[in-house]
């Protein structure tokens, strides 16, 4: 076998990989042993030297070594998360021997803020490695585990920093539930993160990362409430998104104007929302809510012109709305587009439209027409 040919096996590289991961665990395993070392000699300082001057060194030297620790654990997580084709079986042992380690340095410090903020985010890291494993899980316990340490630290709302920490761990305990399908938990999860960075950016407009988060968290409770059935809603919530998401992308051209940046590479990619706006536009139509489809269809084809697909859900909308030559004059307009939704043109797709609006009690003499037509070529 050629050099090039074991370079580009994914096997070989999964190995290579994990032998890595190894080393950096036995190596991490020695910075907790200096840590340990370090202490004890802080602990003996302490206990025999009477002069501040005689602790400050040994503390200091504790803490370095914790903290460079705590940084090779989170390095080594972050590579669990990033490996691909693993079985959770192979990688679960060494990211338990990472919690143990990193539950072992925080506990040596259990009242110190930056060792509890350094602990959550291991855990954040040890849950995203098993979420991308699909152990949700082990996903869900380490990611409630980071939620409790960061509850406590929150304390008042005037830390502000610690909030935002706190919405991220709701953030991930949200999405691991709706993952096990978990939906009303989840939605409710979900929630208590809208609710905290809705308070941030009412504290801070001008902090275009909680006004990404913010946007975020309204379409992922929209997401939810759409899977429940609870269209109103979800419009609702994702009309906020896109409005929060046009507000950070004034800000940020603000911003990197000057620079001469790309403020488009800075600003949250508002594409998946407008595609579930779409989506909606026809979930209204079946349940006869035609004012918010034609409203959704439209602010869907603003943002995706091009979207044939998004044209049906529009014509439908109309023909129920009263407006059946304008939706005439859609039906027939892009007869000859192929290609709507995957291998289907659009007679098919508009034929698979009126046979589920049938079936969902909908009639309109339009829809004859146009079956009827559509059928005969």
């Amino acid at each position: 076998m050629d050099f090039d040919t074991v370079r580009h096996s994914p096997a070989r590289r999964c190995n290579i990989l994990l032998g890595c991961l190894v080393t950096g665990v036995v190596t991490a395993s020695g910075l907790a042993g200096v840590t340990w070392w370090q202490r004890a000699t802080a602990e003996k300082n302490e206990a025999t030297a009477r002069s501040p001057d005689t602790r400050g060194p040994a503390a200091e030297n504790l803490g370095l070594a914790r903290h460079a620790a705590e940084g090779r654990l989170s390095v080594i997580a972050q590579g669990l998360r990033n490996l691909q084709g693993m079985r959770a079986e192979a990688v679960r042992p060494m990211l338990e021997s990472l919690v143990t380690k990193f539950e072992q340095l925080a506990s040596s410090f259990p009242d110190e803020p930056a060792s509890q903020a350094s602990r959550a985010a291991m855990l954040d890291e040890v849950g995203n490695a098993y979420f991308a494993l699909g152990d949700f899980y082990q996903a869900l316990r380490a990611f409630r585990d980071s939620l409790d340490i960061r509850e406590r630290m929150a304390g008042e709302r005037n830390n502000k920093d610690a909030q935002h920490a706190l919405s991220v761990s709701h953030y991930n305990v949200g999405e691991t539930l709706r993952a096990q399908g978990y939906l009303d938990d989840a939605l409710e999860v979900h929630n208590e993160a809208l609710e905290i960075r809705e308070r941030l950016v009412a504290a801070d407009p001008g902090n275009a990362q909680w006004q990404h988060g913010l946007s975020v968290s309204y379409e992922d409770v929209g997401s939810l409430l759409e899977r429940q059935g609870k269209l109103a809603l979800a419009l609702i919530h994702y009309r906020s998104s896109r409005t929060v998401g046009n507000r950070l992308a004034k800000l940020v051209a603000a911003r990197v104007a000057p620079l001469g940046a790309d403020a488009a590479t800075r600003q949250r990619d508002l594409s998946p929302l407008f595609e579930k706006i779409g989506g909606l536009a026809y979930k209204f139509v079946l349940e006869r809510e035609f004012k918010f489809a034609l409203q959704c269809a439209e602010d869907a084809i603003a943002y995706f012109p091009d979207l044939t697909r998004l044209q049906a859900h529009r014509a439908h909308a109309l023909m129920f709305l009263d407006r059946a030559d304008e939706a005439r004059t859609i039906y027939l307009r892009y007869r000859a587009y192929n290609q709507v939704i995957g291998d289907k043109a659009w007679d098919a797709v508009v034929l698979g439209d009126i046979a589920q609006m049938r079936e969902a009690g909908l009639t309109h003499p339009l829809m004859d027409e146009i079956e009827k037509l559509f059928t005969a070529t």
